[in-house]
C-alpha cells in the first residue's frame, strides 16, 4: 500500500530543483530527450516528436487529445518552419542579385532571425489557439505532462511552452445511488474535479463562491479544492482547516476518505465528523450555511466542514417539502434512533432480567416463545445479530440484482430455519429485523455504521447489568458526543449547548417565513439570504458568537 504517512524523501527530488534555463546553460534537445527519458524512466507512453532540427514536442500520449494535438501543435510547427525556410530561400536567392553593400542587410536580418528563436513567448506567434504557460523547472514540466499537456522546446531555447490539452474520460452525470429521494435534482458529482467544480457554479451564481487549491499526495498528487462562501463562512474555521490540510504529508489520495483521518478533531471516535455528500444542491446548501466543502480529484464524494449530530439526521427532501411533512419525518428518524439503537437490548434485558416489567400474559407468551431455546437471550441475540450483518455486507457486495435476493431471501430463509431448529425464538427475529430496517431510514449511512458498533456494545452491558447498564452506556456515549467539537463548533448543539432558538432545523424544520436565522455558530453572520463581508470573532474555547 501507497497510501501511508512517508517520512521518505519522495522520489521525484532528481526534477525538483533542476531549472530548464537554456540562457544559463544552454541544453540541446538531444540533452532534453534524455533528461525527460531518466525523469520518466524510459515509460513506453513517452512520445517525442521533432520538428525540423529546432523544435521538440514531448508528451505522454494516453492522457492528452490526440487531435486536438495535431491541429493545434504539430500542424502550426510545420506550417511555420515550412514559411521560415521559405523566407530564407528567398532571402538568399535576392542575395546574389544585390550589390556588395546590400548584402549586409539580409545577414542583419538572419541573426535578428536566429535571435527571435530564443525569446521569451515566441510560441504566441506560433499557436494562436488555447493557452500557452511557459516553464523553466524540470518538475513542472513533469507534472504538467502527467496532467494531460503537451511541452514543446526549442533548440538554444530559454523557457519550454506548456499547451493544455487533456482528455481524461469520466463517466456522465447521473443520480447517486446513496442518496435516493423522491423529489429533488438528479444531479450528482462524478470522479472529475472540474465537472464537480461547474455543478456547484451552476447552483450558485454568485461571484461570493470561491475555490482555492491545493495538492496533496507525493505520489499521485491529487488537487484538493475548498469551496466557501466569502462573508459568510467563518474565517478561522476556514484557516484551520487550511492548516491541517498543510500538515498532510502521505503518498497517495485516491479518495476523499484519505483526508478525513487527519482533518477531524476526535480520531478515536466511532461518531463521524464530516459529512460526505454525492449530491451538488445539498453541497450549495450547506456552503450557504457558512460550511466548507472540500472536493477531491479522483472523487465523487464531497466532505463538508464543520458538522453537528443534527445534520446526520437530515435529508435534502425535508427542504424541498412542506414543513409538516417534513417535521414528520424528522420525528419519524428520531424514532427509529431509539429503535435501531435499544431495541435488541432491552429485549435481552427484559427477558434476563426483568420479567416482572411485562404484564403478566405478555410475559407467559413471550416465556412460550423461548421455550426450547438452548442459549440465553443475550448469545442469541448476538448471533442474529451478527448474521443479519452477514446478509448486509452480502447484499451491499454483491452486484445489484444477485445482492438482493441475497439480501431478502437469504433473511426469510435464516430467521424461519432458524426458529424452526429452535436456536432463537421468532420474538428475536422480529425485534432484530425491526432494529435492522430502523437502521436504514437513518439518512446518513456512516451515522449508521456507528449506531450498528454501539448496539453490540448496548447488547454486551444489557445482558451483564440489564436495564441499568444499558443506562450507563447511554449516559458514556451522551457524553462523549457533548464533549466533541468540530472545528471549534460544538458536535451536539444545540442539545449541549442548549439552544432554544436553533432547535427549529433540528428536531422539527419550521416554515420557511419564519425560518430566519441560520441554524448552530458557524456562519458569521446568522441572517439568511443575506451576505456580509464582516468577521465575527469565533473561539475554539467556547466564546462563539451568539
Amino acid at each position: 500500500m501507497v497510501n501511508g504517512q512517508s517520512s521518505k524523501k519522495s522520489p521525484f527530488k532528481l526534477y525538483r530543483t533542476v531549472p530548464i534555463n537554456y540562457i544559463q546553460k544552454p541544453m540541446q534537445l538531444k540533452r532534453v530527450k534524455k533528461m525527460l527519458q531518466k525523469l520518466f524512466h524510459s515509460s513506453f507512453d513517452l512520445v517525442f516528436r521533432p520538428v525540423g532540427d529546432q523544435f521538440l514536442v514531448a508528451y505522454l500520449y494516453p492522457v492528452i487529445d490526440m487531435d486536438r494535438m495535431e491541429r493545434t501543435v504539430l500542424t502550426p510547427l510545420k506550417e511555420h518552419m515550412q514559411e521560415k525556410e521559405s523566407l530564407i530561400q528567398s532571402q538568399n536567392k535576392n542575395q546574389k542579385e544585390q550589390t556588395s553593400t546590400a548584402l549586409e542587410a539580409p545577414h542583419i536580418n538572419n541573426e535578428t532571425q536566429k535571435n527571435q528563436l530564443t525569446n521569451i513567448g515566441y510560441f504566441d506567434q506560433v499557436f494562436t489557439s488555447g493557452v500557452i504557460v511557459y516553464q523553466k523547472k524540470w518538475k513542472n514540466i513533469c507534472s504538467e505532462m502527467i496532467k494531460g499537456s503537451v511541452v514543446v522546446f526549442q533548440q538554444q531555447g530559454a523557457e519550454a511552452a506548456v499547451l493544455r490539452l487533456p482528455n481524461f474520460e469520466h463517466r456522465a452525470i447521473t443520480e447517486p445511488d446513496s442518496e435516493k429521494q423522491v423529489r429533488g435534482p438528479r444531479e450528482g458529482f462524478i470522479e472529475d474535479i472540474g465537472v464537480n467544480m461547474s455543478l456547484l457554479r451552476k447552483k450558485m451564481r454568485s461571484p461570493s463562491l470561491v475555490f482555492e487549491q491545493q495538492t496533496i499526495g507525493n505520489l499521485t498528487e491529487t488537487r484538493v479544492v475548498l469551496a466557501y462562501a466569502k462573508g459568510i463562512c467563518d474565517p478561522e474555521i476556514l484557516q484551520e482547516l487550511r492548516d491541517r490540510l498543510s500538515m498532510i504529508n502521505i503518498q497517495g489520495v485516491l479518495e476523499s476518505g484519505y483526508l478525513e483521518a487527519f482533518i477531524v478533531d476526535h480520531p478515536w471516535t466511532p461518531f463521524p465528523q464530516t459529512e460526505n455528500t454525492e449530491k451538488p444542491d445539498k453541497a450549495i446548501a450547506e456552503i450557504m450555511e457558512g460550511r466548507i466543502a472540500i472536493l477531491v480529484d479522483g472523487s465523487p464524494n464531497v466532505i463538508l466542514v464543520p458538522v453537528v449530530y443534527g445534520q446526520f439526521m437530515q435529508a435534502s427532501e425535508d427542504y424541498y417539502e412542506n414543513f409538516w411533512y417534513g417535521s414528520a419525518l424528522r420525528i419519524l428518524r428520531a424514532l427509529t434512533f431509539f429503535i435501531a439503537l435499544f431495541l435488541p437490548g432491552i429485549y435481552v434485558a427484559i427477558t434476563s432480567m426483568h420479567q416482572e416489567m411485562l404484564p403478566t400474559s405478555f410475559a407467559l407468551k413471550l416465556a412460550g416463545a423461548r421455550e426450547g431455546v438452548p442459549f440465553p437471550a443475550i448469545a442469541e441475540a448476538f448471533f442474529m445479530e451478527i448474521a443479519f450483518e452477514f446478509l448486509r455486507e452480502a447484499g451491499i457486495r454483491l452486484p445489484a440484482q444477485i445482492g438482493q435476493a441475497v439480501s431478502i431471501v437469504g433473511a426469510l430463509i435464516i430467521g424461519q430455519a432458524a426458529v424452526e431448529a429452535g436456536i432463537v425464538s421468532p420474538v428475536l427475529v422480529v425485534v432484530v429485523a425491526l432494529s435492522g430496517i430502523a437502521s436504514f431510514v437513518i439518512p446518513s449511512y456512516r451515522l449508521a455504521i456507528a449506531f450498528r458498533l454501539i448496539r453490540f456494545a448496548i447488547l454486551l452491558s444489557s445482558g451483564i447489568l440489564g436495564l441499568i447498564g444499558i443506562t450507563f452506556v447511554a449516559l458514556l456515549f451522551l457524553i462523549h458526543l457533548s464533549s466533541m467539537h468540530s472545528f471549534g463548533v460544538p458536535y451536539f448543539e444545540p442539545v449541549a449547548p442548549f439552544k432554544k432558538s436553533h432547535l427549529q432545523d433540528w428536531f422539527y424544520r419550521a416554515n420557511w417565513q419564519t425560518k430566519a436565522k441560520k441554524p448552530f455558530n458557524i456562519a458569521i453572520n446568522k441572517m439568511r439570504n443575506k451576505v456580509t463581508s464582516e468577521t465575527v470573532p469565533f473561539s475554539k474555547k467556547g466564546n462563539y458568537p451568539h
